[in-house]
Formats: structure tokens, sequence, C-alpha cells
């Protein structure tokens, strides 16, 4: 596994370290506070990483920090951190800007603060037993650690109708019962003398006022955010040596971000990959922008073939089970032909229209129950609350519809499946995720982002000559009356095919209803399906509902199945 794992009052085995060629292995074990973790991490990104001690704290630092030139001051890194915790206190990691987790140690205090980014995207789990701490970068790997030092492992099974429902798993929730999750914003501070642990919130997007009174000005304030943080991801990745490599897709999200790249470069060439089924409009669109783009070389992978979704047990390992497998799936079988060694942090546009633009469509939203919003699958709702999830509370909690679903849906799940598989070679960020521009763009009114309104607007503006492509193959960018008309069609044609039992042509790029229905992929699937299902240890009433979300629902429900199976299966298995 990449990541931490560790204990305090614990067993940690050797066997934690992996053995993988582009990883660096390192532990920390300090016997007055009977801490022992153990460190992999990729060989990349070296100087932005720590692990510290001296005789008053321990820290460790695993991620990439593109705010790090601005916060060091002439010391060392390590020096640097230290000397934040002295001035900010327990929350000194709030400063940082990147994707990041780690813990620090005050040996004095004997206090333990595990921490990851504010968005979450590095997870953290952690269990407490007894006078004992355990945590992990990942679930299965905590799973493990807790058998080993003979604490109970069974399946939450909470968590397992969360993923048959939503295809992810909410805020804190892990499939091992009595373990959690650090959610986004999050970090614990665990107090050894008392074996206490309190997780709590640093960090947490919220509307606040906007300053900027026209509509011009808060555009060119957009664009100001957008260019400072696409800069910092080329900054880091040109401080290492690195090649730069953005996603380029059909969507609006991923143009901007390339389009953005491109002209910061100026003649300096990087790559874009796409992949997507040959002749889908992914793949038109994106060649199209990539031809208008003078400084960029494009790598196409064609998804027409279904037999990635055959690596089921790797995928899952990969993601941790926190997502539907089959996205990270084409994401390892892409990159598994292309020489990774000088990949660094790879540019995305992920989640792009729910920033600058937003996540509620419509003003109905908002008035919808928590448990119908980004729902697949109806059929185990009830079931949830049954095994104490109940996702009305969840939800009142935010202040709105969109920020519950920003944290549920985009930082819980989407943004998990992409970005874990990367994360096995390189790193991955986007621009999008800065949290000064996210912050920015929620103080901006919900009627002038909703529908694209300003994102159209901000795109004409600065992009206006990457406009004329469509967005997905069914919107123009900055055409509203069109693209309403479009909307009509498309919804008019959907409701027709699915009267009529027909599976449309996918506009996806991972077409898993067309991979579904190849039949000697189909095949082995259900043969892995059965002899998982046939393994596990789980109640015959998840195995009931498990088998009928299999055998009744859709390509899409079909894989959320096999992933639950797989990370169930992982989580039990003996991994000596």
């Amino acid at each position: 596994m990449n990541g931490i794992v560790g204990t305090i009052g614990g067993v940690l085995s050797p066997k934690y370290a992996t053995k993988e060629a582009q990883c660096m292995n390192q532990a920390l074990h300090v016997k007055d506070c009977a801490l022992s973790v153990q460190w992999n991490t990729l060989a990349k990104f070296e100087n932005d990483k720590v692990l510290y001690e001296d005789d008053k704290y321990a820290v460790l630092l695993d991620g990439v920090i593109l705010n790090k030139a601005e916060l060091q001051k002439g010391v060392s890194w390590a020096a640097t951190l230290i000397a934040m915790y002295q001035a900010c206190g327990k929350t000194w990691f709030s400063a940082l800007r990147g994707s990041f987790q780690g813990l620090f140690l005050d040996k004095q205090k004997q206090k333990l603060y595990l921490f990851v980014d504010q968005i979450g995207d590095k997870p953290l789990f952690y269990s407490s037993s007894g006078k004992a701490l355990f945590f992990a970068s990942e679930q299965i790997a905590l799973a493990h650690l807790l058998r080993d030092n003979h604490c109970p492992v069974s399946i939450h099974e909470g968590a397992a109708y969360c993923m048959l429902t939503y295809g992810y798993l909410f805020e804190g929730i892990s499939y091992v019962v009595g373990a959690h999750r650090l959610s986004a914003g999050h970090f614990l501070e665990y107090d050894i003398q008392s074996a206490s642990c309190e997780d709590k919130e640093y960090h947490r997007f919220a509307y606040s006022d906007l300053k900027e009174k026209s509509e011009d000005d808060i555009i060119e304030h957009i664009h100001t955010l957008f260019n400072h943080a696409v800069s910092l991801q080329l900054k880091k990745n040109a401080e290492y040596g690195y090649d730069d490599f953005s996603a380029l897709s059909g969507g609006m999200d991923s143009r901007l971000t390339t389009c953005a790249v491109s002209r910061a470069k100026g003649k300096a060439c990087f790559t874009t990959f796409t992949y997507a089924p040959i002749g889908q409009q992914d793949q038109k669109i994106a060649f199209q922008v990539a031809q208008r783009l003078s400084n960029t070389r494009n790598i196409y992978y064609a998804t027409h073939c279904g037999d990635l979704l055959l690596d089921i047990d790797r995928s899952v390992r990969t993601n941790d089970g926190l997502y539907a497998y089959y996205g990270t799936a084409v994401l390892l079988d892409m990159f598994d032909r292309i020489d990774k060694n000088n990949i660094g942090i790879i540019h995305s546009g992920q989640i792009g229209d729910a920033v600058i633009g937003s996540i509620n469509h419509s003003s109905r939203m908002e008035s919808m129950p928590y448990s119908s919003l980004n729902c697949i699958t109806k059929r185990y709702q009830e079931k949830l609350l049954e095994r104490g999830i109940d996702i009305e509370a969840i939800g009142n909690k935010y202040a709105s519809r969109e920020l519950y679903t920003l944290y549920s849906r985009a930082l819980g799940g989407v943004i998990l499946g992409a970005n874990k598989a990367f994360r096995s070679f390189a790193d991955t960020f986007s621009p999008f995720y800065d949290v000064d521009f996210w912050e920015y763009c929620l103080s901006i009114p919900q009627e002038l982002r909703r529908g694209h309104y300003l994102y159209d607007k901000y795109f004409m503006r600065y992009y206006g000559d990457f406009a004329d492509i469509s967005h997905n193959g069914n919107r123009m960018i900055g055409k509203r009356a069109y693209n309403t008309c479009t909307e009509l069609f498309w919804k008019i044609l959907h409701r027709t095919q699915k009267m009529l039992h027909i599976i449309p042509k996918s506009k996806s790029v991972t077409p898993i209803a067309q991979w579904d229905s190849i039949a000697s992929v189909r095949s082995q699937m259900d043969v892995y399906y059965s002899d998982t299902l046939a393994r596990v240890e789980i109640s015959d009433a998840l195995k009931e509902d498990i088998a009928c979300q299999y055998t009744h629902g859709t390509a899409l429900e079909r894989n959320i199945a096999l992933t639950l199976l797989s990370v169930i299966k992982q989580i039990q298995e003996d991994n000596d």
C-alpha cells in the first residue's frame, strides 16, 4: 500500500513496508509514546514530504504542497512546519495548500494529531481499541492491522448499503465496524495518556459575502484566481523537472484547464491525454481542442474494449472500495501502457461545473429530500436507516443541498475514483480544488452560477476561440436558447429509449453499459460475482440484496455490487 499505517499502543508488523519499485519506505518509532509508523510513498516530490523527529516533536507530511515556497522561511522544511505548529497550534496545517495527509506528535503534551487536506483526497482511517489507536491511509490496510492486533474486524452493513445505493461512502464512514474516515478538512486529536480521541473540523467550505458588484468584476476575479491556481501546479512540476500532463475530454472543465495550461506554458510543449470510445463525442471534441493548441501532443486511448472491467480486485485495491471501480480500471489500464517515470502533477478539470457553476441545476433541488439527491438506486434506502445511516440527519448539517452534495458526492466519492488511480504512480490536482478559488466562487450568488450562466460568460470572454466546439456534444457554450431546446430533445429521447428498453449509444468516456453487454466480459464478471459472493462472510440478508442488485440492476449497479464484494473480500482475507 501507499501512504501511512501506524499505531499507538499496538504492534506494527514489518510486512506493511511496500515492495513497489517506485516507492520509498520509511519508519518512525517513538518508544516513550508507544508510536510506530510505516510510511510508503512514491519517490516523487520528495522535498515537499517530511519525516522528522527530535526530542520534542515528530512530524510526517505526505503529499504535494503548492504553497511551500511561500511558507518556508530560510530554514529546513521540517523546521518550518514545527515553527508553524508553535505559532498556530494544532491546526497549523490549515495554512497548507495542495494535496496532503500527515501526523504531528507533541511529545511533551502527549498528543498525536492526524490530519487530511481541505478536500480530503488523501484519506486517513482510524480506529481505537482499549488503550490503542490504529490508523492507515487505506481501510483495507487498517482492517489487516486490526486483525494483526487481535481486534475484531466485521463489515459495517450501513456502509455496504451506502455503496449499493449511492456508489460511494458518506463522510466519516468506513466498511470496518468501529473505524472512521477523516472527512475533508478534519483532523484527529488523540490524547495518549487518557487514550481518548476527538475528530475535529478545521475547515469547511461555506457561503460568504461577495465584494464585487458587477458581473464583469466577478469574471475578472475568477480569471485571476484560476490562473493563479494553474500557475501553482505548473511551478511545482517545473521545480522538480516533471512533465505536464493534462486530462482532455469533451467537457468544459478539462478544456478550460488545458487551455489555461497551454497559455501559461507559452511555447513549451506539454501532453494531453484522452480516453473515450472510438468515434464518441469526447474523442472528437478533444481532438478538435488539441488540434487548435499549438504546444500540445495528445495521447488517445480507445475504451471500446470491456476487458478492463475484469481487473476487479486490483482496481478496488487501488481506490480502496471508495467509489465504483470502473473509472479506476480505465485509468490503470491506460497508464499501464505509458512511461510514467517523469509524470508529476496531472492537471485535471474535476468538479469545475460544481465550483464555477452550481451542482444544483434548479431551485427545485433545494426542496428534495437529501436521500434522493445523487441516488443511483432507491432499492435499499430504508435499510440504510435501519443500519444507522441517517441521510437526512447528515444532510441537515449543511447550509444547503449544494454544500451537502459537494461534500458527500464530489469530495466523498467522485474525486477518489480517479485520484487514487493517478496517485498509484504520480499525483494529480485540479485548479478547481484550490481552496481560495473555491471559496470565492461560493461567495457568488447561486442564481449567477446556476445553469452555467456565469461559467459560460467567463469562458466566452477569455477562451471564446474554443467556445464554438460543443460541450460534451450536446451543448454549445454561451447559447442558452439552443441549449434549452437540445436539453428537451435529449430528455424525450432518453425517456423513449427507457420505455422501449433500448440501450442508447453511450455518450460517456466510460461506456459501462456497452462493456457490460460484451458476452465474454459479462460471463467472466458473473463467475467472479458467484465465487466471491459465496466466499465473503456477511449476513444472508446482505448477500441476498447484493445478489438482487447484481442480477436485476443496471450495468452501473452491477459494477457497484462487484466493488462492494471485492472490498469486503480484501478486508476479510489474510494479507500475509
